[in-house]
């Protein structure tokens, strides 16, 4: 379509690839009619990206576009959407979709040599000067963005109530690796108040604290021998229909799954094994 003849609006995506705090960007022809730019981009660096075909998605257009530019596969799945421009000319109006893209195959090669003449990685803190301004629209917006590793990880996991006895207060970081370690999250009394915040709280505000916290899981692991509090919280437990695991301590160090008729009970609380 002639955008310019019929002043109709455009719609065209812009990829972002990032490798190695490094940007991709692609040298333009320096002749308008190769450089194929309705918004004049002849002789500037440009990101991969292109027109919308008609019926095509999105994400499929980004995918299309970088395969067809540089042969390089972007995982579409991984694909961030980062800002929509409008990037307005005196003789052409086009919508702007940045994506941002990490996960990839393959490397850039020069599929398209009339419109582009070269792709090379650029650092981010050494970018050229002479940047296509659509493209430059949406690195500037990748640079202003807040990014931290914590919002990308949202993987759901079992949440693990671990129930022990103070005297494994000594082993209770142990017992959070190894719940860590059996890809659940792992809530832990101990770690939480300490013990009993040093009474500098009234110990029935944390038993009630406590109790909440075995709500709120979806299991609880009972690690070493029953005590009086332990078994309160098994209790509790069986009664909001929770799972309960068991496990004993091997050397103070090795952890062992367990049938809850090998746990072993502190002195005096062997009469309640029948209430597990």
């Amino acid at each position: 379509m002639d955008y310019k003849l019929h002043k109709t609006v455009g719609v065209g995506v812009g990829v972002l690839i990032l490798k190695d705090n490094k940007i991709l960007l692609g040298k333009r022809n320096e002749d308008p009619e190769k450089a194929s730019s309705f918004l004049h981009g002849e002789g500037t660096w440009t990101m991969p990206g292109g027109k919308i075909n008609f019926g095509e998605k999105l994400v499929e257009a980004a995918y299309r576009e970088v395969l067809e530019e540089t042969g390089i596969k972007i995982n579409k799945d991984d694909l961030k959407n980062i800002c929509v421009n409008d990037d307005i000319i005196t003789d052409a109006h086009f919508v702007t979709v940045g994506f941002f893209c990490k996960n990839f195959d393959g490397e850039p090669k020069i599929l398209e040599p009339n419109e582009i003449t070269e792709w090379k990685w650029f650092d981010l803190d050494e970018l050229p000067l002479q940047i296509y301004f659509p493209s430059k629209k949406i690195i500037d917006k990748y640079l202003n963005m807040f990014f931290h590793r914590a919002l990308e990880l949202n993987k759901k996991a079992k949440v693990i109530f671990i129930a022990m006895s103070k005297e494994l207060f000594y082993f209770r970081k142990h017992g959070v690796k190894y719940v860590l370690e059996q890809d659940c999250i792992p809530i832990s009394q101990y770690g939480i108040f300490d013990y009993f915040l040093l009474d500098t709280v009234d110990r029935d505000k944390i038993r009630n604290a406590n109790n909440n916290l075995v709500a709120t899981s979806d299991e609880l692991w009972v690690f070493g021998k029953i005590s009086d509090g332990v078994l309160a919280e098994i209790k509790l437990a069986k009664k909001w229909g929770k799972t309960i695991k068991y496990f004993k301590i091997i050397d103070s160090k090795e952890i062992e799954e367990i049938s809850k008729t090998e746990v072993e009970f502190e002195d005096g609380l062997e009469r309640y094994s029948g209430e597990i």
